[in-house]
């Protein structure tokens, strides 16, 4: 059931002199009526609305080609997932950073019965900054 929308002039000071006299006494009708009305039209801003939009309406059914062009079912993709290693960012400045608190052969700071070892690969995080030219950090 679709309802109509109707516009709704919300005076907030009007509002807040309602609810302070719902502190000494009942609400009148038209006092209500106003309350109600603000609040059902905050509630249609909160509510997102149903995109109904088909991908197949967009970009064409799947069994659509382009003519001359042929398919290949057998190719294998390429290994990975798309997204670069930190060796693609061969000009990038590379920063070792050490653990601020726990070093080789330190205790576990959790459960105090295992050691800390340090490992053969570190972790690679590549941060890259958004500025003209593009810079990054290995």
């Amino acid at each position: 059931m679709k309802s109509s929308r109707h516009r709704i002039d919300v005076n907030l000071e009007e509002l807040d002199r309602v609810l302070d006299r719902a502190r000494e006494a009942p609400l009148s009708e038209s006092d209500h009526g106003k309350l109600r009305d603000a609040l059902h039209a905050l509630a249609e801003l909160l509510v997102r609305t149903r995109n109904t939009e088909k991908t197949s309406a967009v970009v064409g059914e799947q069994g659509d080609s382009q003519p001359g062009t042929q398919t290949d079912n057998n190719a294998t993709p390429p290994p990975g997932h798309g997204r670069n290693g930190a060796d693609a960012f061969g000009g990038a400045r590379k920063v070792d950073i050490k653990h601020q608190k726990l070093a080789h052969g330190d205790r576990c700071p959790e459960c105090g019965k295992g050691n800390v070892y340090g490992q053969k690969e570190p972790k690679v995080l590549v941060r890259i900054v958004g500025q003209t030219p593009l810079a990054a950090t290995v």
